[in-house]
């Protein structure tokens, strides 16, 4: 398949994502695995960005209270 194909590197998964590729579905889920990509890749910022700007509203951030407890704990952001 043409794009898993492209998605063998936490670098393609960015490529992907920064180009706003609309064969992905763009939920939840997407957003966490880009943010981790970014982790991987010590772009803290960009990943917290990411978190931030989709987990907003207060039931989303207490679902995901975990990941940004994560990012709390980051002194470079």
């Amino acid at each position: 398949m043409p794009l898993l194909d492209n998605l063998t590197r936490d670098k393609d998964y960015l490529t992907v994502y920064e180009s706003n590729d609309k064969r992905i579905v763009w939920d939840d889920y997407q957003h966490l695995y880009v943010a981790s990509a970014y982790v991987n890749e010590c772009k803290f910022k960009e990943a917290y960005q990411i978190i931030e700007n989709r987990f907003n509203k207060p039931g989303l951030q207490e679902k995901y209270k975990d990941v940004f407890s994560f990012f709390e704990h980051i002194d470079n952001i």
